[in-house]
C-alpha cells in the first residue's frame, strides 16, 4: 500500500529536446561532430574502393599466372608425348608390355610429370 501511494505522487515533466538559439556553441559543436562523422564515412568509402581495386589487381595477376601455366603446360605436351613414346618402346623391348597394348591402358597422360625421362 505504501508503494502504491508513493508511486501515485510521482510527477513526470515532459519536455522536447530542443536546442535553443542562444546555445550557439553547442550547435556549432554538433555540426562539427556531424561533419567529422561524414568525413569518416567518406574515408571508409574510399577505403572500400581501394580494397576493391586491390582485389581486381590480384584477380588479374592470378588470371595472368594461370594462363602462363597453361601455356607452359601446352608447350610441355610434345615433350611428354615423346618421352611416353620412348618409354613404350623401351617397355616393349623389355617384354613388359606387348605390341597390342594401348597407351590409355598404361597411363593417364594427364598425370604425367614433364620431368620424367626414360632411362637408357
Amino acid at each position: 500500500m505504501r508503494f502504491g501511494s508513493s508511486a501515485k505522487l510521482i510527477e513526470n515533466k515532459i519536455r522536447a529536446n530542443i536546442i535553443k538559439n542562444s546555445d550557439e556553441e553547442g550547435v556549432k559543436a554538433m555540426i562539427s561532430d556531424y561533419e567529422s562523422k561524414l568525413k569518416d564515412f567518406n574515408y571508409s568509402i574510399e577505403q572500400v574502393q581501394e580494397l576493391e581495386q586491390q582485389k581486381k589487381n590480384l584477380e588479374n595477376r592470378l588470371s595472368k599466372a594461370n594462363s602462363q601455366n597453361i601455356n607452359k603446360f601446352s608447350q610441355e605436351i610434345p615433350k611428354i608425348e615423346a618421352n611416353l613414346g620412348e618409354a613404350i618402346i623401351h617397355w616393349k623391348n623389355l617384354g613388359i608390355i606387348n605390341s597390342s597394348t594401348r597407351v590409355s591402358e598404361i597411363v593417364n597422360t594427364a598425370k604425367i610429370d614433364s620431368g620424367w625421362k626414360v632411362a637408357s
